[in-house]
């Protein structure tokens, strides 16, 4: 891989060919519950027991949400976020310690194969929502622009999110992967992979040190901060969303040294997630688009609520 001197700009290409030059603007997306609507609605009450019993899971021990959220997911959510463990050893490893003895070879190869049904199916089934296909076909297109999806996730996630953003027509691969000739991909950033969360300064130092980012003069950045997972609106919740947004763009001004601007992608109602979700992302693309195609260091945009 070759780089132009002086510059951070990837040469790709074969010796006297011209290099593509480095992006100027740069979308970073959230996935669950900004990209994605039904990774949030896979993990709602209803379908989530749905999901326990079909793969398995509960008939060995998880037969109850209490004990899916408390005992597997929080417990080992740290672990599993920031490394390379994955999901599914780390189900297989809980739900093994929620029995009291496991002497018998075929129990514990059922505890795998279920938590590996589990895993697959809420992989498989946290699509980049349809209503966002077309912008992001038009971001990865656009000249001197790229994107970053940035998600705190298991290490399964990372294959799962750059399929499923093939699947919406752009090309996409992991944050650390050699890049390809021709167009910038879509990035994914997972924690697990980068060894750190996203309220890190480690998480973003990873992004910016990309060469083909080494010219952007501005960020947006289109989150949910974790609104849109939520069964319920309330005052206290944007707060927390307010808080989340101005530590982030905080961040990445530091880290980046460039303008930041946010989009906080909320639903107006959370409890009614499919009705609102397409609505808002129409909403929102006008706003996306004027980024990226306006000038380098254009005027600042503000937030889009609900």
């Amino acid at each position: 891989m070759e780089y132009l001197s002086g510059t951070g700009t990837q040469y790709n290409g074969r010796k006297g060919e011209k290099p593509e030059m480095g992006a100027e603007r740069l979308v970073i997306f959230d996935y669950s519950g900004t990209l994605s609507l039904e990774s949030v609605l896979f993990g709602e009450p209803a379908r989530l027991e749905e999901e326990l019993r079909s793969s398995g899971l509960y008939d060995l021990g998880i037969k109850s949400l209490d004990i899916f959220w408390n005992r597997i997911v929080d417990s080992t959510w740290e672990r599993g976020s920031t490394s390379a463990v994955g999901y599914k050893r780390l189900l297989t490893e809980r739900v093994a310690a929620l029995q009291s003895e496991i002497s018998d070879p075929a129990l514990g190869e059922a505890i795998s194969a279920a938590a590996g049904r589990f895993v697959e199916c809420y992989m498989e089934s946290s699509p980049v929502h349809e209503a966002w296909h077309p912008l992001l076909r038009k971001i990865f297109t656009a000249p001197r622009a790229a994107a970053v999806v940035a998600t705190d996730h298991y290490a399964e996630a990372t294959e799962a999110i750059a399929r499923h953003l093939r699947t919406a027509g752009v090309e996409a691969q992991a944050l650390g992967d050699p890049l390809p000739p021709g167009r910038t991909p879509f990035l994914v950033a997972n924690s697990a992979d980068l060894g750190a969360p996203k309220t890190t300064p480690r998480f973003w130092e990873a992004v910016r040190i990309l060469p083909i980012l080494s010219e952007v003069g501005r960020i947006l950045l289109v989150d949910d901060f974790g609104y849109n997972e939520q069964a319920w609106d309330s005052y206290g919740a944007r707060r927390k969303v307010e808080d989340r947004e101005e530590k982030t763009v905080a961040l990445l001004r530091e880290i980046f040294g460039v303008r930041v601007e946010a989009l906080s992608f909320l639903l107006d109602d959370p409890r009614r997630k499919e009705e609102g979700f397409a609505a808002l992302v129409r909403r929102t693309a006008p706003r996306i688009e004027a980024f990226i195609g306006g000038p380098p260091h254009g005027p600042v945009m503000r937030p889009c609520i609900g």
